[in-house]
C-alpha cells in the first residue's frame, strides 16, 4: 500500500461539525480550505470566516492553540471552486439532507482532481446512494468518513466503503487518519446510522425506557451512566443536550424509517417528553437549555412528572456504588441482577440490552476484521468496562470467522436473556438458531483459542463444552 500524502484538505460546510473538522486538520498542521455558501451581504466568504472566528470561542476548544486558525483558509461555492483543484482530500460536512448533498456534489465534481479522495461526513445516510451523485470515474475514490462531535476529542472515526470504493484507497485513508489525525477507525457497513449511532442511539433509547420504567430522575441516571461505569462526565442525558435534542430525534426517526425489519423497531421512537421539548424549541446546549439548563449559577434538570425544572442533585446509592466497585465482572453483574434496588436493576437492564443488541446486529453493521474499535463507540472512552472485554475479544474473532455458522448461533445465545418490558423475547427465531428464554440464567462467554474450547459462565458456576456441543445447546 503506497503512503497517502495529504498536502491540503477542503471541508465543504462551515457548520458546527465542518468547522471543527477543519480545526482538527489544522491542529495536525494540515492546511485547510473551509467552504460555505456565498454571503448575501459583506465579503463573499463571510459565513466561513465567521465559523473560523467562532472556533476560538468554543468549549471544549477545537483548536490546540488559537494560532492554529492560520492554517484554515475560507472560501465560498460561488467564486472559489477552482481552489478545490489544489486539495488531496475533500470532506463534505453539510446538513443531513440527501438532496442538498447531491446538489452540492454536482456543483463541485468538475473541480475535483482525478487522484483526490472525496468523502462524506454523513452520520447515517446511505453512502452508496450518495456515491451515485458523483461521476462514475470518481466513485472509486468516494467513501464515508464519519467524525464525532467534538472531533478533536472523540477518537472514533467510521470509514464506510461503497460497492465501488477502491480498497487500497480506503486503507491509505485509514492510515492517514490514524497516523496524522490520531484517530481510531471502525470500518462500518453501509447500513442506517452505521455502527456508533446505531448502537449508541439504541443504548440511549434503552436508558430512556428503563428510566421511565423504574421511575428514576434524569440527574440520577446521569450519575449512574458517567465515569462510574467508564463513560464521559456528560453521561447520557447531558450528552443528548450536547448533541442536540433535535439531532437525536432525527437519528431516531431515521432508524424508525429505514429499519422496518429490525426486532427492536417498535422502540425506535422519541418519548413524548423529548418531542415536547423540541416542539418548544428547547434543543439542548445550542439553545442554552434542554434536559438540563443553568439557572444562575445552579444547574436544574427537567422533572417530567411536574413538567418543570428542579435542582439537579442525582447521586448513586451507597449499596449500588459498592457493587460497582467490584472488579470481577461476573460477580458484579450477578449482584446487579440480584439486587432489588432500582438503580441496580437499571444498570443491569441497560448493559444486558445493549450487549444483546450488539450480538444480534454485529455482523450486519460492522466488518468483523475491525470489530475491536467498537469499544470506542459503546463506552466512548478507552476505559471500557471489563465486562465487554470479557465478552468480545480479538482472539475470539478469529474463531468467529473460522466457525461462522456455529459461533454466530452461540454468540447470539450468550445474550439471549430477554428484555423484560423492552422486548418480550419469548421463543424467537433469529438467524440460524431458535432462542428460548433462559429464565434467570445469566451467561457470559470466554474463549480459549489454544484449546479451541469455550467457557459459559453461569453466575457462580462454570460449564465447559466444545463448539459442536455448544451448537446443539444454542439450537435448544
Amino acid at each position: 500500500m503506497s503512503r497517502l500524502i495529504i498536502r491540503k484538505v477542503a471541508v465543504l460546510g462551515a457548520g458546527v461539525m465542518g468547522a471543527q473538522i477543519a480545526a482538527h486538520c489544522a491542529n495536525a498542521g494540515v492546511p485547510v480550505i473551509l467552504f460555505d455558501l456565498p454571503a448575501k451581504e459583506g465579503p463573499p466568504s463571510a459565513i466561513a470566516r465567521k465559523a473560523v472566528d467562532g472556533l476560538k470561542k468554543l468549549e471544549p476548544a477545537p483548536l490546540a492553540t488559537k494560532d492554529r486558525a492560520q492554517f484554515v483558509d475560507v472560501a465560498n461555492y460561488g467564486s472559489d471552486l477552482e481552489k478545490l483543484r489544489d486539495c488531496d482530500l475533500i470532506i463534505e460536512a453539510i446538513a443531513e439532507k440527501m438532496e442538498w448533498k447531491l446538489d452540492l456534489y454536482a456543483k463541485v465534481a468538475p473541480f475535483i482532481r482525478a487522484d483526490a479522495i472525496f468523502a462524506s461526513n454523513t452520520s447515517g445516510l446511505s453512502i452508496n446512494t450518495l456515491s451515485e451523485g458523483m461521476p462514475a470515474e470518481a466513485r472509486a475514490r468516494f467513501c464515508g468518513i464519519h467524525f464525532f462531535n467534538p472531533p478533536r476529542y472523540m477518537a472514533l472515526v467510521e470509514l464506510i466503503a461503497t460497492r465501488t470504493t477502491d480498497p487500497a484507497t480506503l486503507d491509505a485513508l485509514e492510515a492517514w487518519l490514524t497516523t496524522r489525525l490520531g484517530k481510531s477507525i471502525v470500518r462500518a457497513k453501509d447500513t442506517p446510522n452505521f455502527v456508533a449511532n446505531r448502537v449508541g442511539v439504541f443504548s440511549i433509547l434503552a436508558v430512556m425506557h428503563h428510566t421511565a420504567r423504574l421511575g428514576l430522575g434524569f440527574d440520577e441516571v446521569d450519575a449512574l451512566t458517567g465515569p462510574i461505569i467508564g463513560r464521559p462526565k456528560s453521561a447520557t442525558y447531558r450528552t443528548a443536550d450536547v448533541v442536540g435534542l433535535d439531532t437525536l430525534a432525527h437519528v431516531i426517526g431515521t432508524m424508525q424509517a429505514t429499519l422496518p425489519g429490525d426486532p427492536w423497531h417498535a422502540f425506535y421512537q422519541s418519548p413524548e417528553w423529548l418531542s415536547g421539548l423540541i416542539a418548544k424549541g428547547v434543543l439542548g446546549q445550542k439553545t442554552k437549555g434542554g434536559i438540563f439548563r443553568k439557572d444562575g449559577k445552579a444547574i436544574v434538570v427537567l422533572d417530567v412528572a411536574k413538567q418543570d425544572y428542579r435542582p439537579s442533585a442525582g447521586e448513586v446509592a451507597p449499596e449500588v456504588l459498592a457493587i460497582l466497585k467490584n472488579r470481577n465482572p461476573v460477580e458484579k453483574f450477578a449482584r446487579l441482577r440480584a439486587s432489588a434496588h432500582p438503580q441496580a436493576q437499571f444498570l443491569w437492564a441497560i448493559f444486558r440490552d445493549v450487549f444483546h443488541y450488539c450480538a444480534f446486529h454485529l455482523a450486519d453493521i460492522a466488518d468483523i476484521e475491525f470489530l475491536p474499535g467498537i469499544r470506542h463507540d459503546l463506552h466512548d472512552t478507552d476505559r471500557a468496562d471489563p465486562a465487554f472485554d470479557r465478552l468480545i475479544q480479538p482472539r475470539f474473532l478469529v474463531t468467529l470467522r473460522r466457525h461462522q455458522d456455529v459461533v454466530d448461533a452461540v454468540l447470539i445465545t450468550v445474550f439471549a436473556e430477554g428484555f423484560d418490558q423492552l422486548l418480550q423475547l419469548g421463543t424467537l427465531g433469529i438467524g440460524r438458531c431458535i432462542l428460548h428464554p433462559f429464565d434467570r440464567l445469566q451467561i457470559f462467554l470466554e474463549y480459549d483459542i489454544a484449546k479451541g474450547r469455550a467457557n459459559l459462565v453461569l453466575l457462580d458456576e462454570r460449564v465447559e463444552c466444545c463448539l459442536e456441543q455448544r451448537a446443539v445447546l444454542a439450537n435448544g
